[in-house]
């Protein structure tokens, strides 16, 4: 490492210079870390990217050993164990952290540069690695986690086996190194033909289905450490919700107005001293007229004490300023082209792409979130993630479809499934049809988050119930809303897992309730696709699933990724550590962590296309500091 920064021109690189290292690598360079700690030469290294590192040395491993082991290792430990004891026992038994990394202390982890940790699922170091992980976020690292799902030790390493998932993270590691500079990267040959004809496809099933029957849903390993901006994120969202009602009555507002807007806030509508709920059980009608009633009266409370502009600026101050920090180099239109064949309804769309761009870029296909019941694409949220994802060298493109609650400015009108999920295949069927006019080419991918990914796998099921599977060429799908509102006290096998449990908002039934009235009781995948069967994925386009651990939706994801598996479909699946439901997406927030998801959602639809990335911003100074935030040490005792 110091032959490497003191020979740089004679090497041909830059000063941006990152460690990295799988198993036995991944120890050794965080060791290396802590080691120029030590000596004072932090400054010679720009990050760590260790992947599936083996830090925890020859613990017994018929124990669970609190901040060093979790669960995984029990009962799978490879002989090749072995090996730990050739490399030091003395320093294993002294608790050497520069031996076993495993042993680093919060306080050896303060002041690292920034790092990744990237671990396997079915890997037995795997929870040695999430713990390490959350030791760097209570040390103030800015540090990201992800577990790779059906995968298992240094999986995605074998190019010549699992070609995308180890692109995936050759991608991400160039550019954590990169760290912002533009790459020019080679064209990639396609491995498929020539390595990955070994087995046939009732051989992979048989293999598949062994495998899963011995590996169950990731554990949380000694309770979920949220990345601190998280924290600060939903600190920020409940104390508007506080601070709105306390400014009107010190603008004059009476006592029983405070408490009506509180209520209103929450989605309630104050009756005789009393509130009613919106997702209470109603017919959909009543829901929809209720959800009115309830925006208007809060409208009202707003106009007369002035507080729009207040409200707005607390709550959406934050993505208006992302929206403008990513919006040079960027053009987007507002068409209104597109009308739906059933209903003859106008189905606006942003097309969000590079300025300068050619006439044959990729194509993402962004539904947004939002439970198919309310949220609008013109959202600053959406907005900023669509210009985030467009930097990277890839057109956007953002139907505003018929939500089943609340009208949007652009589409006030509502109504249940299945007018959203027509409204989405009506205007898939228009961008297919109409590529030269905007200026798109052949790769044109589904994706999207919460409702949207679950919208996303329902479109996909859709265009293979209409033989229509070629106008698809990939689904990205962020923490799918996919199993409906569920009995929530129970865990349902091949639906949920256990994240749910306890922990759902009551906001998601609501959302439910508002989409369907029939779709879960009829266990209709069109309307939630936690309900697709094996044979309904069987051909699906390669897939991506990705969660978010602290999401209570996170399981039903995985299961859903382990269904795809099974039918054989191109899939990859992780999980994002630290964050909640769809926090990759908050760039204003977790600006690396958004960047990344970003970057993996355009090469994915790029698919070996050559993409031009814009130059990033740097939203640090301009966004997080601008704030009352405190120091990130400070931020780690949140």
């Amino acid at each position: 490492m110091k032959y490497v920064n003191e020979n740089k021109s004679k090497l041909r690189i830059g000063n941006n210079i990152c460690l990295s290292g799988e198993s036995g690598g991944g120890n050794l360079s965080l060791a290396l870390t802590l080691k120029l700690k030590h000596n004072n030469e932090l400054h010679l290294c720009n990050g760590v990217y260790a992947l599936c590192p083996y830090i925890a040395g020859h613990w017994d491993q018929k124990k669970s050993n609190e901040g060093i082991l979790g669960t995984s290792h029990i009962g799978k430990m490879p002989s090749s164990l072995r090996m730990a004891y050739g490399y030091s026992i003395k320093a294993f038994r002294e608790k050497d952290p520069l031996s076993w990394m495993g042993f680093a202390t919060i306080d050896d982890l303060r002041g690292f540069p920034r790092m990744v940790l990237s671990m396997n699922e079915a890997d037995p170091f795997c929870d040695e690695g999430i713990n390490f992980y959350r030791r760097a976020v209570k040390a103030g690292v800015n540090v990201e986690g992800k577990v790779l799902l059906g995968t298992d030790h240094a999986n995605d390493l074998h190019w010549h086996l699992v070609p995308e998932i180890a692109t995936t993270t050759a991608r991400a590691m160039a550019d954590f190194c990169a760290n912002g500079s533009l790459i020019d990267r080679l064209p990639m040959p396609s491995p498929m033909v020539s390595t990955l004809k070994f087995l046939t496809n009732e051989e992979l099933k048989l293999q598949v289905e062994t495998y899963n029957k011995s590996n169950k849903v990731v554990r949380n390993v000694n309770g979920i450490v949220l990345d601190a901006r998280v924290l600060q994120r939903y600190r920020n969202m409940a104390a508007v919700m506080k601070e709105i009602p306390r400014i009107l009555k010190s603008k004059g507002g009476t006592e029983k107005e405070m408490l009506e807007l509180v209520g209103l806030m929450a989605g309630k509508l104050p009756n005789n001293g009393k509130h009613t709920r919106k997702n209470k059980k109603k017919s959909w009608n009543d829901r929809v007229e209720l959800s009115k009633l309830v925006g208007k009266a809060r409208e009202n409370l707003f106009n007369k004490y002035d507080l729009t502009s207040i409200y707005n600026a607390r709550m959406n101050g934050r993505y208006e300023t992302a929206v403008k920090l990513l919006s040079p180099g960027i053009q987007v239109d507002l068409i209104h082209d597109c009308i739906g064949k059933d209903s003859k309804n106008i189905i606006p769309m942003y097309v969000v792409r590079p300025e300068n761009s050619g006439t044959d870029i990729p194509c993402f296909f962004y539904l947004h979130g939002g439970g198919m019941a309310t949220l609008s694409s013109a959202d600053g949220v959406f907005q900023a993630f669509a210009r985030l994802i467009a930097r990277q060298g890839v057109c956007v493109i953002m139907p505003e479809f018929r939500n089943s609650l609340n009208g949007t400015t652009l589409v006030p009108d509502v109504a249940q499934y299945p007018a959203g999920l027509n409204d989405w295949y009506d205007a898939f069927k228009y961008v297919n049809e109409n590529k030269s006019k905007l200026r798109i080419g052949n790769n044109i991918c589904l994706g999207g988050e919460s409702g949207g990914g679950n919208l996303s796998l329902a479109l996909t099921l859709k265009l293979k119930h209409n033989n229509e599977l070629h106008l698809c060429n990939g689904v990205y799908a962020l923490c799918p809303y996919i199993a409906g509102n569920w009995d929530q006290k129970k865990s349902n096998e091949g639906i949920l897992g256990t994240s749910h449990i306890g922990k759902t908002p009551s906001s998601f039934f609501s959302l439910a309730n508002a989409y369907s009235d029939t779709g879960v009781a009829e266990r209709d995948p069109l309307c939630w696709m936690g309900f697709a069967t094996i044979n309904d994925l069987r051909d699906f386009p390669r897939t991506v699933i990705s969660v978010n651990e602290n999401d209570s939706l996170c399981d039903e994801g995985i299961n859903f990724y382990r269904r795809a598996v099974k039918a054989g479909v191109n899939v990859e699946g992780r999980i994002v550590l630290g964050t909640g439901h769809a926090s990759d997406m908050h760039w204003d927030y977790l600006p690396e962590i958004t960047t990344t998801t970003a970057r993996a959602i355009a090469d994915f639809v790029a698919n070996g296309f050559p993409l031009n990335r814009l130059p990033m911003p740097n939203p640090m100074e301009s966004i997080i500091v601008t704030e009352n935030m405190t120091s990130s040490s400070s931020i780690a005792k949140l």
